[in-house]
């Protein structure tokens, strides 16, 4: 069996040394092959002298990916790869040392699955604000975590694996590729590529299934443990929800003067409710809503221009 593991970069060497690092001490099962890309995305800090450190310990490869963007840098690693799988990663996480072994197994297992996906956990950098420990579940999917429970099973639509711990059987792409218009580019928090091309896999049949013992841990930053980036995070997915998510949303919205006093009334309540220290669940389902409903209204005036 021939794997692939492909890490996309942009400007975060230190959190890709210790990425590396971790990835020393994989157990690689009998019969396997492997091969470790990270495609550069025009990084101006010392990303190439990091990926240099590790050539005579690790089966590393750097590939300088010069079209800005999240989905141009995975599919040159899609293009730049020959292998029966590719597994995805971030520059941000530390993989379990059964991490290929947990998946090797889930690949014999389930021979006619094209996705697999595992767990996300949180490494934070320091110790997070009550409002994130209390609604890390509605929060989650913003900081790129992931857990659908303990049992091994196919995922049923609109269950999908992350970003950060997902695998793909290669002849499964077959001219599929992630869309540019989607996907981080530098800063910008919208995302979205690999849902849509999960669910283009769906509609030809594909199983995706779910390896809960696949697990890695996703850096969190102490920039990130902030209510402003939790707007901008849903702002994205209200930008890049669905032609449905869109539809409903202008039914449930209406004119767009009541959009627009919907989405100021729901902002300035939670902004009370932060301003006076709450952190209910009531409190977080607000912002979230806010933001989205933003999300949307940003969308739908970039589609009239």
């Amino acid at each position: 069996m021939r794997i692939t593991v492909a890490i996309c970069t942009w400007n975060r060497c230190e959190l890709l040394q210790k990425t590396l690092e971790a990835m020393l001490a994989l157990e690689i099962p009998p019969g396997t092959t492997w091969n470790l890309i990270v495609v550069d995305n025009n990084s101006s800090d010392n990303t190439v002298q990091v990926v240099e450190r590790f050539r005579d310990r690790l089966p590393i490869r750097y590939y300088l990916e010069q079209e800005q963007g999240l989905s141009n840098a995975r599919n040159a690693a899609i293009n730049q790869s020959d292998c029966d799988f590719i597994l995805w990663t971030d520059d941000d996480v530390i993989v379990d040392s059964k991490w290929l072994v947990h998946y090797c197994g889930a690949f014999e297992r389930w021979p006619e699955a094209a996705v697999f996906g595992g767990k996300v956990l949180p490494w934070f950098e320091v110790t997070p604000p009550s409002w994130l420990r209390e609604n890390m579940h509605a929060l989650a999917s913003s900081y790129a975590l992931r857990d659908l429970g303990d049992e091994e099973r196919a995922l049923v639509e609109p269950e999908c694996p992350f970003g950060a711990n997902m695998a793909f059987r290669m002849d499964a792409f077959d001219g599929l590729r992630f869309d540019p218009e989607l996907g981080r580019v530098k800063k910008s928090l919208v995302g979205g590529e690999e849902v849509q091309i999960i669910s283009a896999l769906r509609h030809k049949g594909k199983l995706v299934i779910w390896v809960p013992n696949c697990s890695v841990e996703h850096y969190l930053p102490k920039s990130r443990m902030t209510l402003s980036y939790v707007r901008s995070y849903f702002v994205g997915q209200g930008f890049v929800s669905d032609e449905g998510a869109n539809s409903r949303a202008k039914k449930i919205l209406g004119m767009d003067l009541w959009r627009l006093r919907l989405f100021l009334t729901l902002t300035f309540r939670a902004a009370m409710q932060r301003a006076s220290g709450q952190a209910s669940d009531t409190w977080i389902k607000t912002t979230i809503y806010a933001s989205k409903t933003l999300g949307v209204l940003k969308r739908q005036r970039a589609t009239r221009v």
